[in-house]
Protein backbone atom coordinates (compact mmCIF):
# COMPACT_ATOMS: atom_id res chain seq x y z
CA UNK A 1 0.00 0.00 0.00
CA UNK A 2 2.89 2.37 0.91
CA UNK A 3 4.76 1.59 -2.56
CA UNK A 4 1.57 2.30 -4.37
CA UNK A 5 0.84 6.27 -2.26
CA UNK A 6 4.69 6.98 -3.39
CA UNK A 7 4.03 6.12 -6.81
CA UNK A 8 1.02 8.21 -7.09
CA UNK A 9 2.82 10.85 -5.37
CA UNK A 10 5.33 10.63 -8.07
CA UNK A 11 2.68 10.83 -10.88
CA UNK A 12 0.89 14.16 -9.33
CA UNK A 13 4.23 15.80 -9.34
CA UNK A 14 5.46 14.73 -12.50
CA UNK A 15 1.87 16.46 -14.25
CA UNK A 16 2.30 19.19 -11.94
CA UNK A 17 5.90 19.85 -13.23
CA UNK A 18 4.75 19.16 -16.84
CA UNK A 19 1.85 21.25 -16.97
CA UNK A 20 3.85 24.43 -15.45
CA UNK A 21 5.61 26.57 -18.07
CA UNK A 22 9.13 26.89 -18.40
CA UNK A 23 9.84 30.62 -17.62
CA UNK A 24 13.36 31.84 -17.99
CA UNK A 25 13.63 36.13 -17.47
CA UNK A 26 16.17 38.36 -17.68
CA UNK A 27 16.09 41.81 -16.50
CA UNK A 28 18.69 45.02 -15.99
CA UNK A 29 18.71 48.17 -13.67
CA UNK A 30 18.97 50.83 -14.24
CA UNK A 31 18.81 50.79 -17.54
CA UNK A 32 21.01 54.12 -18.72
CA UNK A 33 24.23 54.22 -16.81
CA UNK A 34 27.74 56.03 -17.68
CA UNK A 35 30.99 54.28 -18.82
CA UNK A 36 32.43 52.18 -16.05
CA UNK A 37 28.84 53.16 -14.11
CA UNK A 38 27.94 49.76 -11.92
CA UNK A 39 24.58 47.74 -13.23
CA UNK A 40 23.11 44.75 -11.76
CA UNK A 41 21.54 41.87 -14.41
CA UNK A 42 19.15 39.47 -13.04
CA UNK A 43 17.97 35.97 -13.97
CA UNK A 44 14.33 34.65 -12.99
CA UNK A 45 13.54 30.94 -13.60
CA UNK A 46 11.14 28.30 -12.69
CA UNK A 47 13.65 25.42 -14.31
CA UNK A 48 16.57 24.34 -12.08
CA UNK A 49 19.48 24.10 -14.05
CA UNK A 50 22.88 25.37 -15.24
CA UNK A 51 22.72 28.85 -16.76
CA UNK A 52 25.02 29.62 -20.19
CA UNK A 53 25.92 33.38 -20.41
CA UNK A 54 25.81 35.29 -23.28
CA UNK A 55 27.22 38.63 -22.87
CA UNK A 56 27.99 41.71 -25.30
CA UNK A 57 31.24 43.10 -26.19
CA UNK A 58 32.95 46.14 -24.32
CA UNK A 59 31.17 44.18 -20.72
CA UNK A 60 33.06 43.67 -17.92
CA UNK A 61 31.61 41.38 -15.34
CA UNK A 62 32.06 42.09 -11.94
CA UNK A 63 33.25 39.95 -8.73
CA UNK A 64 30.26 39.31 -6.73
CA UNK A 65 27.16 36.64 -7.74
CA UNK A 66 24.06 36.37 -6.04
CA UNK A 67 22.16 33.11 -6.53
CA UNK A 68 19.03 32.02 -4.44
CA UNK A 69 15.52 29.40 -4.81
CA UNK A 70 12.33 30.92 -2.85
CA UNK A 71 8.59 29.79 -3.40
CA UNK A 72 6.60 32.57 -5.40
CA UNK A 73 2.70 32.35 -6.04
CA UNK A 74 1.89 31.90 -10.43
CA UNK A 75 -0.65 34.70 -10.57
CA UNK A 76 -2.16 32.62 -13.56
CA UNK A 77 -3.34 30.12 -11.52
CA UNK A 78 -2.96 30.84 -7.88
CA UNK A 79 -0.22 27.69 -6.93
CA UNK A 80 2.69 28.66 -5.52
CA UNK A 81 6.02 27.64 -7.64
CA UNK A 82 9.41 27.19 -7.11
CA UNK A 83 11.69 30.26 -8.75
CA UNK A 84 15.49 30.39 -9.21
CA UNK A 85 17.53 33.94 -8.73
CA UNK A 86 20.93 34.99 -10.33
CA UNK A 87 21.66 38.46 -10.17
CA UNK A 88 25.06 39.12 -11.91
CA UNK A 89 26.70 42.63 -12.02
CA UNK A 90 28.73 44.78 -14.44
CA UNK A 91 30.11 47.65 -16.65
CA UNK A 92 30.42 48.77 -20.15
CA UNK A 93 33.92 50.41 -20.91
CA UNK A 94 32.77 52.33 -23.77
CA UNK A 95 29.69 54.28 -24.33
CA UNK A 96 26.39 52.58 -26.63
CA UNK A 97 23.39 50.93 -27.08
CA UNK A 98 23.66 47.43 -25.88
CA UNK A 99 21.39 44.06 -25.80
CA UNK A 100 22.33 41.50 -23.56
CA UNK A 101 21.03 38.05 -23.49
CA UNK A 102 19.67 35.88 -24.49
CA UNK A 103 20.95 33.55 -21.71
CA UNK A 104 20.53 29.65 -21.61
CA UNK A 105 19.19 27.48 -18.75
CA UNK A 106 20.11 23.65 -19.59
CA UNK A 107 18.10 21.12 -17.57
CA UNK A 108 19.08 17.67 -18.35
CA UNK A 109 18.35 17.24 -22.07
CA UNK A 110 16.19 20.18 -22.72
CA UNK A 111 18.03 24.16 -23.15
CA UNK A 112 15.52 27.08 -22.23
CA UNK A 113 16.16 30.47 -23.33
CA UNK A 114 15.68 33.54 -21.87
CA UNK A 115 14.47 37.40 -22.69
CA UNK A 116 16.53 39.77 -23.77
CA UNK A 117 17.00 43.65 -22.44
CA UNK A 118 18.71 46.57 -23.49
CA UNK A 119 21.11 49.63 -21.42
CA UNK A 120 22.12 52.83 -23.12
CA UNK A 121 25.36 53.77 -21.96
CA UNK A 122 26.82 57.25 -22.17
CA UNK A 123 30.12 58.72 -22.12
CA UNK A 124 28.79 60.84 -19.10
CA UNK A 125 26.93 59.32 -16.40
CA UNK A 126 23.31 60.33 -15.71
CA UNK A 127 23.91 62.26 -12.38
CA UNK A 128 21.57 64.65 -9.72
CA UNK A 129 22.88 67.68 -8.35
CA UNK A 130 23.36 67.16 -4.50
CA UNK A 131 20.86 63.87 -4.56
CA UNK A 132 18.05 67.03 -4.49
CA UNK A 133 17.27 66.22 -8.41
CA UNK A 134 15.43 63.55 -9.21
CA UNK A 135 14.52 62.45 -13.04
CA UNK A 136 11.73 60.89 -14.38
CA UNK A 137 12.66 57.86 -15.00
CA UNK A 138 13.36 57.26 -11.34
CA UNK A 139 9.82 58.29 -10.40
CA UNK A 140 8.18 55.61 -12.44
CA UNK A 141 10.46 52.82 -10.71
CA UNK A 142 8.82 50.46 -8.14
CA UNK A 143 12.22 51.87 -6.15
CA UNK A 144 15.68 54.27 -6.76
CA UNK A 145 18.41 55.69 -5.28
CA UNK A 146 20.17 58.59 -4.58
CA UNK A 147 23.41 59.88 -3.50
CA UNK A 148 22.87 62.51 -0.86
CA UNK A 149 25.43 65.75 -0.32
CA UNK A 150 25.95 68.82 2.11
CA UNK A 151 27.27 70.52 -1.12
CA UNK A 152 28.18 70.36 -4.56
CA UNK A 153 30.71 72.58 -4.45
CA UNK A 154 33.32 72.80 -1.66
CA UNK A 155 36.80 74.16 -0.59
CA UNK A 156 39.83 71.59 -0.42
CA UNK A 157 39.99 70.75 3.42
CA UNK A 158 35.82 71.78 4.00
CA UNK A 159 33.63 69.31 5.18
CA UNK A 160 31.36 67.18 3.06
CA UNK A 161 28.28 65.23 4.38
CA UNK A 162 27.17 62.34 2.27
CA UNK A 163 24.35 59.54 2.81
CA UNK A 164 23.15 56.84 0.36
CA UNK A 165 19.01 57.25 0.41
CA UNK A 166 16.50 54.48 -1.02
CA UNK A 167 13.25 55.57 -2.39
CA UNK A 168 10.52 52.86 -2.94
CA UNK A 169 6.34 52.95 -3.00
CA UNK A 170 6.03 50.20 -0.66
CA UNK A 171 7.93 49.08 3.04
CA UNK A 172 10.11 45.80 2.00
CA UNK A 173 9.29 42.40 3.46
CA UNK A 174 12.28 41.62 4.59
CA UNK A 175 15.44 43.66 5.20
CA UNK A 176 17.05 45.36 2.35
CA UNK A 177 20.35 43.98 1.48
CA UNK A 178 23.13 46.29 0.69
CA UNK A 179 25.63 44.53 -1.97
CA UNK A 180 27.53 47.22 -2.32
CA UNK A 181 28.23 50.36 -0.58
CA UNK A 182 29.34 53.73 -2.16
CA UNK A 183 32.67 55.16 -2.27
CA UNK A 184 34.96 57.14 -3.30
CA UNK A 185 37.67 57.62 -6.22
CA UNK A 186 41.10 59.02 -4.91
CA UNK A 187 42.70 59.98 -1.80
CA UNK A 188 39.55 60.81 0.85
CA UNK A 189 40.00 61.42 4.59
CA UNK A 190 36.01 60.10 5.78
CA UNK A 191 34.87 59.28 8.98
CA UNK A 192 31.64 57.29 9.95
CA UNK A 193 28.62 59.72 11.78
CA UNK A 194 26.17 57.57 13.92
CA UNK A 195 22.94 57.75 12.00
CA UNK A 196 19.21 55.82 12.52
CA UNK A 197 18.10 53.94 9.69
CA UNK A 198 14.45 53.52 9.84
CA UNK A 199 11.73 53.89 7.09
CA UNK A 200 10.38 56.90 6.99
CA UNK A 201 7.42 58.59 4.88
CA UNK A 202 8.81 60.99 2.39
CA UNK A 203 7.30 62.90 -0.81
CA UNK A 204 8.83 63.34 -4.09
CA UNK A 205 7.41 65.56 -6.58
CA UNK A 206 3.56 65.26 -5.10
CA UNK A 207 4.34 61.46 -4.68
CA UNK A 208 4.49 59.81 -1.48
CA UNK A 209 7.50 56.91 -0.62
CA UNK A 210 9.18 55.05 1.63
CA UNK A 211 12.27 55.79 2.32
CA UNK A 212 15.28 55.36 4.37
CA UNK A 213 18.62 56.58 4.57
CA UNK A 214 22.65 54.52 5.45
CA UNK A 215 26.02 55.28 5.27
CA UNK A 216 26.20 58.87 6.47
CA UNK A 217 29.23 59.91 6.49
CA UNK A 218 31.61 63.68 6.85
CA UNK A 219 34.72 63.68 4.55
CA UNK A 220 37.74 66.11 3.57
CA UNK A 221 38.57 65.42 0.39
CA UNK A 222 42.54 65.38 -0.38
CA UNK A 223 43.44 67.90 -3.67
CA UNK A 224 41.28 69.67 -5.87
CA UNK A 225 38.84 68.75 -9.07
CA UNK A 226 35.68 66.63 -9.84
CA UNK A 227 35.35 64.35 -6.91
CA UNK A 228 34.32 60.64 -8.10
CA UNK A 229 31.87 59.11 -6.15
CA UNK A 230 30.91 55.07 -7.20
CA UNK A 231 27.02 54.25 -6.79
CA UNK A 232 25.93 52.34 -4.11
CA UNK A 233 23.71 48.98 -4.89
CA UNK A 234 20.75 47.66 -2.43
CA UNK A 235 18.66 44.76 -2.80
CA UNK A 236 14.64 45.11 -1.74
CA UNK A 237 12.94 41.94 -1.10
CA UNK A 238 9.10 42.82 -1.96
CA UNK A 239 6.49 40.84 -1.39
CA UNK A 240 5.89 39.71 -5.03
CA UNK A 241 9.00 40.33 -5.98
CA UNK A 242 12.23 41.63 -5.39
CA UNK A 243 14.31 44.89 -7.25
CA UNK A 244 17.82 45.73 -7.36
CA UNK A 245 18.64 49.68 -6.71
CA UNK A 246 21.93 51.31 -8.34
CA UNK A 247 21.74 54.73 -7.39
CA UNK A 248 22.45 57.48 -9.28
CA UNK A 249 25.71 59.90 -8.71
CA UNK A 250 25.81 63.10 -7.80
CA UNK A 251 29.14 65.95 -9.10
CA UNK A 252 30.76 67.47 -6.55
CA UNK A 253 33.81 70.27 -7.39
CA UNK A 254 36.54 70.68 -5.12
CA UNK A 255 38.27 73.93 -5.33
CA UNK A 256 41.73 74.42 -4.48
CA UNK A 257 42.24 77.32 -1.48
CA UNK A 258 43.19 80.91 -2.33
CA UNK A 259 46.95 81.45 -2.56
CA UNK A 260 49.49 83.90 -0.30
CA UNK A 261 47.69 82.16 2.55
CA UNK A 262 49.06 84.23 6.36
CA UNK A 263 52.82 83.23 7.65
CA UNK A 264 50.26 82.40 10.49
CA UNK A 265 47.83 80.07 8.67
CA UNK A 266 47.59 76.25 10.11
CA UNK A 267 45.73 74.99 7.44
CA UNK A 268 42.30 75.18 8.94
CA UNK A 269 39.13 75.24 6.89
CA UNK A 270 36.04 76.36 9.09
CA UNK A 271 35.36 78.54 12.00
CA UNK A 272 38.33 78.83 14.93
CA UNK A 273 39.03 80.60 17.79
CA UNK A 274 42.06 80.58 19.85
CA UNK A 275 42.78 81.55 24.27
CA UNK A 276 46.04 81.34 26.07
CA UNK A 277 45.61 80.33 29.49
CA UNK A 278 48.09 80.61 32.52
CA UNK A 279 47.70 80.41 36.00
CA UNK A 280 48.63 84.09 37.32
CA UNK A 281 48.80 83.46 41.21
CA UNK A 282 51.80 81.16 40.18
CA UNK A 283 55.52 82.46 41.86
CA UNK A 284 58.36 81.76 38.65
CA UNK A 285 61.46 82.33 40.10
CA UNK A 286 64.94 81.96 37.23
CA UNK A 287 64.86 78.39 35.79
CA UNK A 288 61.26 77.46 36.86
CA UNK A 289 59.66 75.49 34.24
CA UNK A 290 56.35 76.61 33.61
CA UNK A 291 52.82 75.29 31.73
CA UNK A 292 51.32 77.25 29.14
CA UNK A 293 48.41 76.12 27.33
CA UNK A 294 46.86 77.20 23.87
CA UNK A 295 43.46 76.08 23.30
CA UNK A 296 42.30 76.03 19.83
CA UNK A 297 38.24 75.74 19.06
CA UNK A 298 36.24 75.37 16.14
CA UNK A 299 34.62 73.07 13.52
CA UNK A 300 35.72 72.11 10.41
CA UNK A 301 38.97 69.78 9.73
CA UNK A 302 40.55 70.92 13.53
CA UNK A 303 41.94 67.71 13.19
CA UNK A 304 44.00 67.86 10.52
CA UNK A 305 45.26 71.79 11.97
CA UNK A 306 49.09 72.16 12.61
CA UNK A 307 50.80 73.35 16.07
CA UNK A 308 50.62 77.03 16.66
CA UNK A 309 53.37 78.85 17.06
CA UNK A 310 54.05 81.13 20.58
CA UNK A 311 56.20 83.95 19.89
CA UNK A 312 57.85 83.89 23.66
CA UNK A 313 60.01 86.95 24.84
CA UNK A 314 64.38 86.86 25.17
CA UNK A 315 64.32 85.74 28.81
CA UNK A 316 62.15 82.38 28.05
CA UNK A 317 62.16 79.50 26.19
CA UNK A 318 60.14 76.47 25.06
CA UNK A 319 61.02 73.02 26.96
CA UNK A 320 60.54 69.99 24.96
CA UNK A 321 57.48 69.59 22.43
CA UNK A 322 54.32 70.45 23.15
CA UNK A 323 51.80 68.10 24.53
CA UNK A 324 48.33 67.59 22.25
CA UNK A 325 45.24 66.98 24.32
CA UNK A 326 42.42 65.93 21.19
CA UNK A 327 38.57 66.90 22.40
CA UNK A 328 36.39 66.85 19.43
CA UNK A 329 33.82 64.31 17.27
CA UNK A 330 32.78 64.12 13.78
CA UNK A 331 29.50 65.65 13.21
CA UNK A 332 27.91 67.12 10.51
CA UNK A 333 29.52 70.22 10.62
CA UNK A 334 33.33 68.53 10.54
CA UNK A 335 35.45 67.63 13.57
CA UNK A 336 33.97 69.74 15.90
CA UNK A 337 35.50 70.41 19.85
CA UNK A 338 38.71 71.76 20.66
CA UNK A 339 42.79 70.84 20.65
CA UNK A 340 44.72 71.97 23.95
CA UNK A 341 48.43 72.45 23.23
CA UNK A 342 50.71 72.62 26.45
CA UNK A 343 53.85 74.14 26.04
CA UNK A 344 56.29 73.71 28.92
CA UNK A 345 58.54 77.21 28.84
CA UNK A 346 61.52 77.60 31.22
CA UNK A 347 62.13 81.33 32.54
CA UNK A 348 65.72 82.21 32.19
CA UNK A 349 65.66 85.88 33.41
CA UNK A 350 64.34 87.59 36.22
CA UNK A 351 62.17 90.18 35.76
CA UNK A 352 58.25 91.47 34.33
CA UNK A 353 57.98 88.57 31.35
CA UNK A 354 55.42 89.40 28.73
CA UNK A 355 54.08 86.22 26.63
CA UNK A 356 51.88 87.99 23.76
CA UNK A 357 48.50 86.97 22.01
CA UNK A 358 49.28 84.46 19.89
CA UNK A 359 47.45 84.76 16.91
CA UNK A 360 46.60 81.74 14.03
CA UNK A 361 45.06 82.40 10.69
CA UNK A 362 42.21 79.92 8.81
CA UNK A 363 40.34 80.00 5.60
CA UNK A 364 36.69 80.44 6.02
CA UNK A 365 34.49 79.09 3.25
CA UNK A 366 31.23 81.17 4.33
CA UNK A 367 33.20 83.96 3.68
CA UNK A 368 35.82 82.79 1.14
CA UNK A 369 38.73 84.76 3.20
CA UNK A 370 41.42 83.58 5.39
CA UNK A 371 40.87 85.11 8.83
CA UNK A 372 42.52 85.45 11.93
CA UNK A 373 41.87 84.40 15.33
CA UNK A 374 43.91 86.01 18.47
CA UNK A 375 43.65 85.21 22.16
CA UNK A 376 42.12 88.44 24.09
CA UNK A 377 44.95 89.16 26.01
CA UNK A 378 48.90 88.88 26.91
CA UNK A 379 50.58 87.32 29.89
CA UNK A 380 52.36 88.99 32.11
CA UNK A 381 54.82 86.94 34.36
CA UNK A 382 56.60 88.06 37.58
CA UNK A 383 60.16 86.43 37.42
CA UNK A 384 61.69 86.61 40.75
CA UNK A 385 66.12 86.00 40.72
CA UNK A 386 67.68 82.85 41.42
CA UNK A 387 71.09 83.29 41.96
CA UNK A 388 71.59 79.75 42.09
CA UNK A 389 70.47 79.79 38.31
CA UNK A 390 73.44 79.67 35.86
CA UNK A 391 72.64 80.17 32.34
CA UNK A 392 75.41 78.31 30.49
CA UNK A 393 77.46 80.21 27.93
CA UNK A 394 78.41 79.36 24.98
CA UNK A 395 81.94 81.09 26.03
CA UNK A 396 84.42 78.23 26.15
CA UNK A 397 83.83 76.69 22.40
CA UNK A 398 84.44 80.11 20.89
CA UNK A 399 88.01 80.01 23.36
CA UNK A 400 88.75 76.39 22.44
CA UNK A 401 88.55 77.41 18.41
CA UNK A 402 90.59 80.30 17.60
CA UNK A 403 90.38 81.94 14.76
CA UNK A 404 92.90 81.05 11.50
CA UNK A 405 94.22 85.07 12.05
CA UNK A 406 94.78 83.75 15.71
CA UNK A 407 96.59 80.67 14.68
CA UNK A 408 98.93 83.08 12.18
CA UNK A 409 99.32 85.76 14.93
CA UNK A 410 100.87 82.70 17.17
CA UNK A 411 102.61 81.28 14.85
CA UNK A 412 104.67 84.19 14.28
CA UNK A 413 104.78 85.01 17.88
CA UNK A 414 106.60 81.77 18.40
CA UNK A 415 108.95 82.06 14.86
CA UNK A 416 110.29 85.17 16.42
CA UNK A 417 111.31 83.88 19.71
CA UNK A 418 113.14 81.21 17.85
CA UNK A 419 115.87 83.47 16.46
CA UNK A 420 119.49 83.35 17.18
CA UNK A 421 119.34 86.76 19.16
CA UNK A 422 116.45 85.26 21.74
CA UNK A 423 118.69 82.09 22.30
CA UNK A 424 118.89 82.81 26.50
CA UNK A 425 115.42 82.70 25.97
CA UNK A 426 115.00 79.27 24.66
CA UNK A 427 117.90 78.25 26.82
CA UNK A 428 116.08 79.37 29.95
CA UNK A 429 112.60 78.03 29.37
CA UNK A 430 113.94 75.13 28.17
CA UNK A 431 115.58 74.84 31.86
CA UNK A 432 112.03 75.93 33.49
CA UNK A 433 110.31 73.09 31.63
CA UNK A 434 112.71 70.11 32.72
CA UNK A 435 112.65 71.77 36.14
CA UNK A 436 108.40 71.86 35.88
CA UNK A 437 108.48 67.87 34.75
CA UNK A 438 110.55 66.89 37.46
CA UNK A 439 108.27 68.17 39.68
CA UNK A 440 105.28 67.24 37.97
CA UNK A 441 106.39 63.75 37.68
CA UNK A 442 107.49 63.58 41.96
CA UNK A 443 103.72 64.96 42.49
CA UNK A 444 101.73 62.35 40.18
CA UNK A 445 103.92 59.38 42.00
CA UNK A 446 102.90 60.71 45.46
CA UNK A 447 99.19 61.36 44.37
CA UNK A 448 99.02 57.92 42.84
CA UNK A 449 100.03 56.71 46.24
CA UNK A 450 96.44 58.29 47.65
CA UNK A 451 93.22 56.75 47.43
CA UNK A 452 91.12 58.98 44.84
CA UNK A 453 88.42 60.73 45.60
CA UNK A 454 85.39 61.36 43.35
CA UNK A 455 82.79 64.13 43.25
CA UNK A 456 79.23 63.09 42.14
CA UNK A 457 78.30 66.35 39.50
CA UNK A 458 75.20 68.55 41.11
CA UNK A 459 72.14 68.02 38.50
CA UNK A 460 69.51 70.27 39.03
CA UNK A 461 66.08 68.09 39.32
CA UNK A 462 62.64 69.17 38.75
CA UNK A 463 60.39 67.55 41.03
CA UNK A 464 57.20 66.81 38.80
CA UNK A 465 54.29 67.94 40.67
CA UNK A 466 51.40 65.96 41.85
CA UNK A 467 48.65 65.99 39.39
CA UNK A 468 45.73 68.83 39.87
CA UNK A 469 42.29 68.58 40.63
CA UNK A 470 41.67 70.67 37.65
CA UNK A 471 42.89 67.63 35.08
CA UNK A 472 40.51 65.39 36.48
CA UNK A 473 37.84 67.70 35.64
CA UNK A 474 38.34 68.29 32.59
CA UNK A 475 38.49 64.31 31.88
CA UNK A 476 34.89 64.39 33.51
CA UNK A 477 33.86 67.20 31.15
CA UNK A 478 35.00 65.07 28.23
CA UNK A 479 32.89 62.55 29.35
CA UNK A 480 30.02 64.56 29.58
CA UNK A 481 30.69 65.43 26.01
CA UNK A 482 31.10 62.16 24.68
CA UNK A 483 28.15 61.25 26.48
CA UNK A 484 25.83 63.53 25.08
CA UNK A 485 27.30 63.11 21.47
CA UNK A 486 26.62 59.30 22.00
CA UNK A 487 30.39 58.44 21.39
CA UNK A 488 30.56 55.08 23.06
CA UNK A 489 34.05 53.96 21.74
CA UNK A 490 35.71 57.39 22.68
CA UNK A 491 33.67 57.92 26.37
CA UNK A 492 34.67 54.62 27.68
CA UNK A 493 38.00 55.27 26.34
CA UNK A 494 38.24 58.22 28.32
CA UNK A 495 36.66 56.66 31.74
CA UNK A 496 39.66 54.69 31.59
CA UNK A 497 42.11 57.83 31.35
CA UNK A 498 40.08 59.58 33.89
CA UNK A 499 39.94 57.11 36.67
CA UNK A 500 43.74 56.77 36.27
CA UNK A 501 43.97 60.15 37.12
CA UNK A 502 41.58 59.89 39.86
CA UNK A 503 43.86 57.43 41.13
CA UNK A 504 47.35 59.54 40.74
CA UNK A 505 44.83 62.49 42.79
CA UNK A 506 44.04 60.46 45.40
CA UNK A 507 47.79 59.09 46.24
CA UNK A 508 49.16 62.59 44.87
CA UNK A 509 51.06 61.23 42.20
CA UNK A 510 51.51 63.29 39.00
CA UNK A 511 49.92 62.95 36.12
CA UNK A 512 52.06 61.06 34.19
CA UNK A 513 52.72 58.19 36.54
CA UNK A 514 54.50 55.45 35.09
CA UNK A 515 53.16 53.02 37.48
CA UNK A 516 50.58 50.39 36.39
CA UNK A 517 46.51 50.44 37.26
CA UNK A 518 47.01 47.53 39.52
CA UNK A 519 50.12 48.92 41.22
CA UNK A 520 48.04 52.21 41.89
CA UNK A 521 45.07 50.27 42.65
CA UNK A 522 46.59 48.19 45.17
CA UNK A 523 49.05 51.06 46.52
CA UNK A 524 45.44 52.83 47.22
CA UNK A 525 43.83 49.71 49.37
CA UNK A 526 46.32 49.87 51.40
CA UNK A 527 45.33 53.51 53.01
CA UNK A 528 41.47 53.48 51.46
CA UNK A 529 40.49 50.09 50.78
CA UNK A 530 36.69 50.65 49.66
CA UNK A 531 37.94 54.09 47.21
CA UNK A 532 40.25 51.26 45.80
CA UNK A 533 37.10 48.37 45.55
CA UNK A 534 35.11 50.87 44.12
CA UNK A 535 37.34 51.63 41.18
CA UNK A 536 38.23 48.82 40.58
CA UNK A 537 34.84 47.76 39.90
CA UNK A 538 34.62 50.67 37.63
CA UNK A 539 37.47 49.92 35.67
CA UNK A 540 36.05 46.07 35.76
CA UNK A 541 32.66 47.76 33.95
CA UNK A 542 34.70 49.71 31.67
CA UNK A 543 36.23 46.58 30.48
CA UNK A 544 33.01 44.79 30.08
CA UNK A 545 31.49 47.49 28.00
CA UNK A 546 34.33 48.39 25.96
CA UNK A 547 35.65 45.35 25.09
CA UNK A 548 32.77 42.96 25.66
CA UNK A 549 28.89 43.47 24.75
CA UNK A 550 29.03 47.00 24.87
CA UNK A 551 26.31 49.07 26.54
CA UNK A 552 23.45 51.84 26.44
CA UNK A 553 23.07 55.60 27.26
CA UNK A 554 21.52 54.53 30.42
CA UNK A 555 24.64 53.06 31.64
CA UNK A 556 27.03 55.09 30.46
CA UNK A 557 24.88 58.05 32.34
CA UNK A 558 25.36 55.96 35.29
CA UNK A 559 29.00 55.43 35.44
CA UNK A 560 29.28 58.82 34.76
CA UNK A 561 27.53 59.92 37.93
CA UNK A 562 29.91 56.99 39.93
CA UNK A 563 33.06 58.68 38.73
CA UNK A 564 31.97 62.34 39.84
CA UNK A 565 30.54 60.79 43.19
CA UNK A 566 34.60 59.73 44.01
CA UNK A 567 35.50 63.82 43.32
Amino acid sequence: MKSIVLYSFFILSSFFIWGQKASVQLTVEPQEVGVNQQFSITIKSNVEGNIVENWPSNFVKGYGVQSLSRYVQDFNNGKMVQEHVVIFTGSFNKAGNYKIGPFYVRAGNKTYTSTTATINVLNTPQQSKGGDEISKRQLNQPAFGVIEVSSTKIYEGEPLVVNGRVYAREQTFGRPVLKRPFDFNGVTDAHEIQQTEMWETKFVKGREYESFTFGKKVLFPVGSGALSINPFEVYLPFIDQDYTVVSSTPTVEVVPLPGNAPSNFIGGVGEFSIEQKYPSNQKVKQGDIIQLDLIISGKGNLHAIESPTIQLPAGMNTYGDAEVNEDYAFTSQGASGKITYTYHVQATKAGMQTIKPVSIAYFNPKTEKYETAQASNSIQIAVQENKAFNIQEDTKEIENNPLESDKQYNYNKVKELLTPKNSWIWYSSGGALLLSALIFFLMKRKKEEQPEETTAPKIDVVKEQPIDISVVQASINRLEFYLKQQHSELFYATLEKTLIHILNYKLQKPEHSEATRNELLNELSLSVPQLSSQLKSLFNKCDFSRYGMGSDESEMEQLLNEVKGLV
